[in-house]
């Protein structure tokens, strides 16, 4: 299967829903309930509250995705050694924690998302096919993002006003964004989309002139985008990716960007305060104060929580400071701190940092997935500074259960071939003291 990010590339899409089979089509449904599920229909609601993006996008694409999950049903035995066992454990978690949140409706759609997922990953990753269909399921969602970020561009280049954000951009006065996705959205995406090309190329899976013209036409979407975290994460993400292909790569890029960085320093600091006040930058745009009150505020429900997906809610409910115009904490951490108590930030957190190490274990084994691989550095920065993959469904949770199954069977093949090699033939067990 051919790699492109490309939207309007109709092979890859054929491609990718052929190798991914019902799991591919749940997964198009899922990541439509929650992008559109942000959605407000003009009722002025916080993002996932608006009562009509439940009722007509969000419930019945979550059930329909539910549907393609139980066309074929299957899934992939686990056990407690595996990722998947404990993303599953987090998604039961998030859905057990109805019985005590302080808004059941919310903690209710947004836990049968994350269960819908668990099970798209439990199905796609079984069987002798399982490889192939993950990466397809990392193609879909690829593809899914690039659509919603081209689409985004296009209605700000038309100047349709519910795609005009009023933020200065790197070369614009004004950039880009969309109804269904947080002002960030199109830099986070659009930075996601680079990196995994860049990987993917490093990796030798894409010619060069294919990744080219990917890289490219990601950077085109950069170029309107707001989101200053974005530019972090590009400038990290390539470091990486070039310290595991070659040390001297990755020095000279950073000689070049410190060169690049000091020649501009005065666009750059235009671009990075945004007309914003020192004040603002040093609060991380309202997200310390937010933080701050977040970290009190769990302290009262320390163990369990205000519930999966509500406990931000509950905390901005408290805030009465109109100027920091956040709809959520802006940090999967916190998120899930405040949501899923004591109990949700160890196993959410246990099992991004144990997810980390085997990456960059079988980044180092396998670089042939380079392009998937350095997600890791993408999820781990949105996590901290918004959602994440601690929050709820997300593409970036799609692509963080399309890793963790990649993982697990690259780990489950280790085992079986440590095994193999230990096993006696014809009763003898070669010994190597000597």
């Amino acid at each position: 299967m051919r790699f492109s990010i490309l939207p309007w590339n109709f092979r890859a899409w054929r491609s990718a829903f052929a190798a991914a089979g019902f799991p591919g089509l749940a997964l198009l449904c899922l990541m439509i309930a929650s992008l559109g599920s942000a959605l407000d229909f003009g009722q002025g609601k916080q993002m996932h509250q608006s009562v009509l993006a439940i009722l007509l996008i969000r419930a019945p694409f979550s059930i329909t995705a539910l549907i393609f999950v139980l066309a074929k049903p299957g899934i992939a035995k686990v056990g407690m050694r595996d990722l998947r066992f404990w993303f599953a454990v987090f998604s039961f978690l998030y859905l057990a924690s109805c019985l005590w949140s302080s808004d059941l409706i919310i903690t209710l759609g947004k836990s049968f998302e994350m269960i819908v997922g668990a099970l798209i990953l439990l199905e796609a990753s079984k069987g002798p096919d399982a490889g192939r269909r993950l990466e397809a399921l990392g193609q879909i969602t690829f593809l899914i993002i690039s659509m919603v970020a081209l689409l985004a561009t296009l209605g700000f280049i038309a100047r349709i006003p519910m795609f005009v954000y009023e933020r200065p951009g790197l070369v614009t006065s004004t950039t880009a964004t969309a109804p269904f996705v947080s002002g960030n959205g199109i830099g986070y995406m659009a930075s996601a989309l680079f990196l995994t090309v860049f990987g993917q190329w490093l990796a030798k899976r894409i010619s060069w002139r294919g990744a080219w013209l990917q890289m490219s036409y990601a950077l085109f979407i950069f170029a309107f985008a707001s989101s200053r975290t974005s530019f972090g994460i590009l400038a990290l993400g390539i470091t990486i990716v070039l310290l595991r292909r070659s040390k001297v790569l990755m020095v000279g890029f950073i000689a070049v960007l410190g060169t690049a960085l000091w020649i501009f320093r005065n666009g750059v600091m235009k671009v990075m305060l945004q007309g914003r006040s020192q004040e603002n930058i040093e609060s991380l745009s309202g997200r310390v104060i937010m933080w701050g009150a977040a970290f009190r505020a769990w302290k009262e429900h320390p163990i369990l929580g205000y519930g999966g997906g509500d406990g931000g809610k509950v905390v901005l409910s408290h805030i009465n400071n109109p100027s920091l115009e956040l709809s959520s904490l802006h940090s999967g951490f916190m998120e899930t701190l405040t949501g899923l108590g004591l109990i949700g930030i160890i196993i959410g957190s246990g099992l991004l940092l144990a997810t980390t190490y085997y990456t960059l274990k079988e980044w180092k084994a396998n670089p042939e997935n380079a392009g998937l691989y350095v997600m890791i550095i993408h999820i781990w920065i949105t996590s901290i500074m918004s959602i994440g993959v601690l929050g709820w469904m997300s593409y970036e949770v799609g692509l963080y259960f399309v890793l963790i199954g990649i993982i697990d069977l690259s780990r489950r093949k280790a085992r079986f071939n440590r095994a193999v090699y230990r096993m006696p033939i014809s009763g003898y067990r070669p010994s190597f003291a000597h």
